[in-house]
């Protein structure tokens, strides 16, 4: 899995890329559930982001602008 400082960083980009993913499908369906949904995504878009800013790689500094932001959208998601 790379350097062992990167493992957790790792996991959270996949719980990141697995809850999106289910979350676009309780969005298409208009599930009851999908702004529970936004808000562990911002979480996890926020937990990401905390983690990738640790990083010295050049691919994890670029992760934490984008993930801050998507945080903040999925917070506002989450609050309708």
């Amino acid at each position: 899995m790379g350097a062992p400082q990167m493992t957790r960083c790792s996991r959270l980009c996949r719980d990141v890329a697995d809850v999106a993913s289910l979350h676009a499908r309780f969005m298409a369906r208009g599930s009851q559930w999908k702004s529970e949904l936004a808000d562990v995504r911002a979480s996890l878009g926020t937990a990401c982001a905390d983690e990738c800013e640790t990083q010295d790689h050049d691919h994890s500094q670029a992760c934490v602008g984008v993930f801050r932001t998507c945080a903040q959208s999925f917070s506002e998601i989450a609050e309708h």
